[in-house]
């Protein structure tokens, strides 16, 4: 309810047309307003609300607060019009107004009560109110609102002609032609400012069109002759504009002529910015300064860079010394003569140079390309080459990698040895005999485009292509039983194979007493282990109905009646055996109890199987229904309108119901019970309508009444012509149809079959027929809505699942899970190969064996060729192995010891061991000091200029080869140590290197636990030596402390493993969790407290605990800084381009919707940084109605959509245009007020002297 307080009502009274004249009752008691009421009385008469009222009507506007606030909505009004502020009699009314839209409290309406209402004395209104709709009594507002001057008026329509003569205006009558006109305070006759006389017509000079005027007319500018601000002028005669604040601001057209006479020069407030369209050829004096021209053109005095194609006609003099061609020069050379050669003439920016002009000089090696084959220099020729001089080739080292074609002539005198030659393929395999790509299988070219998983080389027709195998048209035999497969090629022998059963019949099934749960349905069970649970999942009745079955077509002899058949194969002898109708004619069919499946909408039915009792049905589409569950008592059905469905509800008695319902429209006619009764022929008790009985009659209903006629079920049959069971989905003939039933009456709507066609919904109530197809095809489904087609079964879209081994397939769906169920092997690898014992030959060395049967103990394997193996046997004891003839074989040994020798000498190697074996895990020299006190594995010295303590060289080209190993056990040792002691030169104390990938230059161990044990020291005592020296790279195995500086040099770098949050690549002794890591290519990562901080991506994008998506810097959670205001951008005038004010800010920031909001529960898990809060912002999905450029994609992602993010900064500007708007909106409302207050002003003190001399001649 709304609290309706004391109403202030602001008045404004417009008055309907009349003289326009006033009334007074007596000057003491005539009202004055503070509206323009002159106006309204006199101007405001013209209007059409005005024209729009009777004669006595007029206009009442007012305002209405509701609980002290500008009321809004409807309310009904009623208006009294009495002759008292209180009490009394009303003079007229009340009117009551129909529903009066109140809008911010401000309401208008209109009212008439005659003329004869205002007699000239004061009158009140009193005024009523309550909301629309309430049928609470009204409300009366105090106090009554007094009506002003404006409705007196109406006396006026009552005045006679001639009434109010020109003595009751002034005294006497005026002289003929005079005017009526203030003077001194009061009316008086005088003559008119402007002259005497009668203006007849009124004609139009230069400018103004549409006069003469003889009577009415209206004049405008002519557009043609005067020019108008705001529209495009064309001035064409010559204009002179000599206020020196003109400016130009718009677009002038022309040659520039009209624009002669400018004084430029002596103009300093000439701004040229905005004189566009200017045409250059009229510029015919003076000199354009360098700055106005385009960065395009060139200047003598400046460096020029020509980008584009440019031809030089003229001499061109390049005198400074810089001067470079980067450009392309084209011609013989002769546009490049006279060029001085001098020596800083650079040369390497003059491209494309025509090589035919070069007519003298040589050109050196270096310049040529390394594609050009040099006699002198190592050549790969990657290419495919043809050599038809004589080629010789002197150098061993020489090797052949591509493929040589023709028939050898070409390659004769080649001294084909082990190590120099390399076998060339030809056929399907070519290149050399490594090569590993095989580019034809008998003569047929292989598919480059790579395998998939699954996949093999199938032939197309033309190639062989990565392709899954068709089992209907690529495989042929039978897979065996060892491979997965059933080892037949019928049905019969599969199942006899796999020791199964034949689908359908089983009848070789004796047994399966071993289930321990039912059999599916797929499997051919009933899914259940009761009957009724069964027939559930069957769809099969409890009995032997068998109204389900809906064919029977492989039937040879007809089913009897008690299998639910006709027991006939004609169709007269069937109708015999049914005692059925002898023709089609299913119009006399009451029962089809028989169905199990619901007859569709389409076809009569309901196309519902099952219903809930109350359940009513109602089309949902044109050939469909629906059943509406009923609901609680007391309901009725009520129409949803003209395509909506029904619905349960209360029946409203004012909506749905009128009057009464007739007799004839099922009614009882009456409006009480006892009309209804005498209407209805009812007795007054036992209210018939809700007989839901009718036992207790004694003889049965007629047809005629919707009974049967009859006490029994075959007379009742027998009156409704009915089959003598009312099963009729035992009809097997409707030979009497001249026309096929449709699919929408049951059947195909098809007359004639090929053999093999099959039946499929082509529409909603239509079958179309599907042609059978060559054998192999399979029915594949054209998706929903689609009509299904013979194709070939595609293995990847169409099968799912995995084929059983028991079906021929392998029943995985990966490689390894295929060859665990096959028992198969990898392939390659054979690393799940756990034995070979049924291998009647050895694997030869290409196979990964040795291609040797026996072994003895003691026997050593080595390659006497390639890809083979042999054995020697073991040597004899004190036996060393060396090599001999290419082989390794046992000698005696140096009879001498070797430990604890010394060699001294002045050899070039006091010791040199080298190690030419090229497998892994090999050592050129190993040593191990196991006993204590300070001991060293490899101790070396070395006090050369230059030289080396230690120096240990791995010159294998792969595995894990170390150029010194030294290991120590000893609490005070170094498994390497070496002493560079001599001053001056570059020497190290440990040297190594190696060229394996995996390699150690220098690999020391400390195994000791105790003490201060070094796997590898050096020290040096020259200032430009060596400690430790590796001229590739230095790996350390675990944490490197250095006590000192490390240093790196300019060109050099330290490589560190990419580490992780958890274990940073780069970390501080007090905190290991703490530091840098590279978790990906290219990316840099900060962690502390193992946890990540900060990520720079390879694109320099910033997060700062996020991974930054789609901006340089993203930060998880809130920022700050030390001062307030936002961020700085560039926005210098300079580098902006159509500038343009925002225009409609208002309208625009009025689409803009603030929200406070909190994030939800998800979104504070996944990211834990922000808080659970209050946020203000925008939302996203609307902001970018507003601004679809300042919203995009975050990275991240929600329910598969990306999480949108919005720039609020264009909001800002536009909310900054939206204020100077608003601005300006109010300087203008402003000045409009100031206009009204002043004019309103003005017209008061006319209407109060106007009034006051009205009253006066009136009395």
């Amino acid at each position: 309810m709304i609290s309706i307080s004391l109403v202030q009502l602001h008045q404004r009274f417009i008055a309907p047309p009349s003289s326009a004249m006033f009334a007074c009752a007596n000057p003491l008691k005539f009202m004055k307003t503070r509206l323009p009421l002159l106006l309204a009385a006199t101007l405001l008469a013209l209007t059409a609300t005005a024209r729009a009222q009777t004669a006595s009507a007029f206009t009442y506007q007012g305002q209405l607060l509701a609980s002290n606030a500008p009321a809004n909505g409807y309310f009904d009004l009623q208006f009294t019009l009495f002759a008292a502020s209180a009490g009394g009699s009303a003079v007229g009314g009340p009117i009551a107004k129909p529903p009066i839209l109140v809008s911010n409290g401000v309401f208008t309406t209109s009212l008439d009560y005659g003329a004869a209402a205002f007699t000239g004395s004061n009158r009140w209104l009193e005024i009523a109110v309550r909301p629309t709709g309430s049928v609470a009594a009204y409300t009366t507002l105090t106090p009554r609102q007094r009506i002003s001057a404006t409705p007196y008026a109406l006396q006026a329509t009552t005045v006679a002609d001639g009434a109010i003569t020109a003595a009751k205006l002034s005294p006497g009558a005026g002289a003929e032609g005079q005017v009526l006109k203030m003077s001194g305070g009061s009316l008086a006759w005088g003559t008119a400012a402007t002259g005497s006389g009668t203006v007849t017509s009124v004609a139009t000079g230069t400018g103004l069109i549409g006069g003469p005027i003889t009577n009415s007319g209206t004049l405008a500018i002519d557009t043609s002759v005067v020019p108008r601000l705001g529209t495009a002028n064309t001035f064409t005669g010559a204009n002179q504009f000599a206020n020196n604040a003109n400016s130009f601001v718009g677009s002038h057209f022309g040659n520039g002529s009209g624009l002669t006479n400018l004084n430029i020069a002596g103009s300093t407030n000439l701004n040229g910015a905005n004189l566009t369209n200017l045409n250059a050829s009229n510029i015919s004096s003076g000199t354009l300064a360098d700055a106005r021209l385009s960065t395009n053109v060139a200047l003598l005095n400046r460096a020029q860079t020509f980008s584009g194609t440019n031809i030089f006609t003229g001499v061109s003099t390049l005198t400074n010394n810089a001067n470079r061609f980067l450009g392309a020069f084209f011609g013989n050379g002769a546009g490049l003569t006279n060029l001085p050669s001098t020596t800083n003439f650079n040369g390497a920016s003059i491209t494309n140079l025509n090589a035919s002009n070069i007519s003298s000089g040589t050109l050196a090696d270096a310049r040529l390309s390394a594609n050009a084959a040099l006699l002198n220099a190592n050549q790969t020729f990657t290419g495919s080459n043809t050599f038809n001089g004589v080629s010789t080739l002197a150098n061993n080292a020489n090797r052949f990698v591509g493929a040589f074609f023709g028939n050898g002539a070409g390659l004769t005198n080649l001294t084909a040895t082990a190590t120099n030659v390399s076998v060339t393929l030809a056929g399907d395999v070519t290149g050399a005999a490594t090569n590993n790509t095989v580019a034809r299988i008998r003569g047929v070219n292989v598919s480059a485009s790579a395998p998939t998983a699954n996949q093999h080389l199938r032939y197309d027709g033309a190639n062989w292509t990565p392709a899954t195998v068709a089992l209907t048209t690529d495989v042929s035999g039978t897979l065996p039983l060892a491979n997965g497969g059933t080892g037949a090629g019928t049905a019969a022998a599969a199942r006899a194979n796999l020791g199964t059963a034949a689908s359908g019949a089983n009848t070789d099934i004796t047994s399966l007493a071993g289930l321990t749960t039912p059999l599916s349905l797929a499997q051919g069970g009933s899914g259940a282990t009761t009957a009724a649970n069964a027939r559930a999942n069957f769809g099969a009745a409890a009995s032997g109905a068998n109204s389900d079955i809906t064919s029977l077509a492989g039937l040879t002899a007809p089913l009897s009646l008690a299998q639910g058949g006709s027991g006939a194969t004609a169709a007269a002898a069937a109708r015999a055996n049914f005692a059925a109708a002898a023709s089609g004619a299913n119009s006399d069919i009451t029962s089809l109890t028989g169905l199990t499946t619901p007859l569709s909408a389409a076809q009569g039915g309901s196309g519902q199987s099952s219903f809930t009792i109350g359940d009513l049905l109602f089309a949902n589409t044109a050939t469909t229904l629906s059943k509406l569950t009923d609901v609680a008592a007391g309901n009725a059905l009520i129409s949803g309108g003209v395509g909506s469905a029904p619905a349960w509800g209360k029946i409203g008695l004012a909506t749905h119901v009128t009057g009464t319902l007739a007799l004839a429209n099922g009614g009882t006619g009456g409006s009480t019970a006892p009309t209804a009764r005498t209407a209805l022929g009812a007795a007054a008790s036992g209210a018939n309508s809700d007989i839901t009985s009718l036992t207790g009659l004694t003889t049965p209903l007629s047809l005629a009444q919707g009974g049967s006629g009859a006490t029994t079920a075959s007379a009742a049959r027998a009156n409704f012509s009915a089959a003598s069971s009312g099963a009729n989905s035992d009809i097997t003939s409707l030979t009497g149809l001249t026309t096929p039933l449709s699919a929408a009456q049951g059947g195909s709507g098809q007359s004639s079959y090929t053999v093999g066609d099959l039946l499929f919904a082509s529409g909603t109530t239509a079958l179309g027929k599907l042609a059978d197809v060559t054998t192999g095809n399979t029915l594949i489904s054209g998706g929903v809505g689609s009509a299904p087609a013979w194709g070939k079964v595609g293995l990847t879209t169409h099968v799912t699942g995995t084929l059983p081994l028991a079906n021929g397939g392998t029943a995985a769906t990966t490689a390894a899970g295929a060859r665990s169920a096959l028992s198969a092997a990898a392939s390659g690898a054979n690393s799940d190969i756990t034995s070979l014992t049924g291998l009647t030959t050895p694997l030869s060395a290409a196979q990964g064996g040795t291609g040797l049967g026996t072994l003895a103990t003691g026997d050593l394997l080595y390659a006497p060729s390639a890809n083979s193996l042999a054995r020697r046997a073991i040597g004899s004891a004190g036996n060393v192995l060396t090599v001999s003839g290419g082989a390794p074989v046992w000698m005696n040994a140096n009879a001498h010891d070797h430990l604890g020798q010394i060699w001294i000498g002045a050899a070039l190697d006091t010791l040199y061991i080298e190690n030419t074996a090229t497998s892994n895990n090999v050592s050129g020299l190993t040593a191990i000091a196991s006993g204590g006190g300070i001991n060293y594995g490899v101790f070396g010295e070395s006090d050369s200029v230059n030289g080396t303590g230690v120096q240990g060289y791995a010159a294998a080209g792969s595995g894990f080869t170390t150029g010194v190993t030294g290991e120590s056990a000893s609490p005070q040792g170094s498994g390497v140590y070496g002493l560079a002691s001599s001053a001056t030169g570059t020497n190290a104390g440990v040297y190594g290197e190696t060229s394996a990938p995996f390699g150690s230059g220098v690999f020391g161990i400390a195994t000791a636990l105790t003490g201060v044990p070094v796997g590898v020291f050096g020290s040096v005592n020259g200032t430009n030596g060596y400690g430790l020296y590796t001229p590739d790279r230095l790996y350390v195995g675990d944490n490197a402390f250095v006590n000192g500086q490390l240093s790196v040099s300019a060109s050099s770098r330290i490589f560190s493993a990419a580490g992780s949050s958890n274990a940073p690549a780069i970390t501080f002794l007090n905190s290991t969790s703490s530091g840098l890591f590279n978790p990906a290519t290219n990316v840099l990562a900060f962690a502390t407290a193992g946890t990540e901080r900060l990520r720079i991506a390879a694109d320099g994008s910033v997060g700062l605990g996020r991974i930054a998506a789609t901006n340089r810097l993203e930060v998880e959670g809130e920022a700050s800084k030390l001062t307030a205001g936002g961020w700085l951008a560039n926005s210098d005038a300079r580098i902006k381009t159509d500038i343009h004010e925002v225009t409609r800010a208002l309208e625009t920031i009025e689409r803009v919707r603030p929200v406070a909001f909190r994030y939800t529960p998800e979104y504070l898990r996944a990211h834990p940084a922000i808080e659970d809060k209050i946020y203000y912002n925008v939302v996203a999905q609307e902001f970018a109605e507003v601004y679809p450029d300042a919203v995009k994609s975050s990275g991240e992602s929600l329910d598969g959509t990306p999480i949108l993010q919005v720039d609020t900064y264009p909001a800002a500007i536009t909310s900054i245009a939206a204020i100077r708007e608003l601005h300006q909106l109010v300087e203008a409302r402003d000045a409009e007020l100031a206009r009204l207050k002043q004019s309103n002003a003005q017209l008061e003190a006319r209407l109060e002297k106007l009034e006051k001399q009205i009253c006066a001649a009136a009395r």
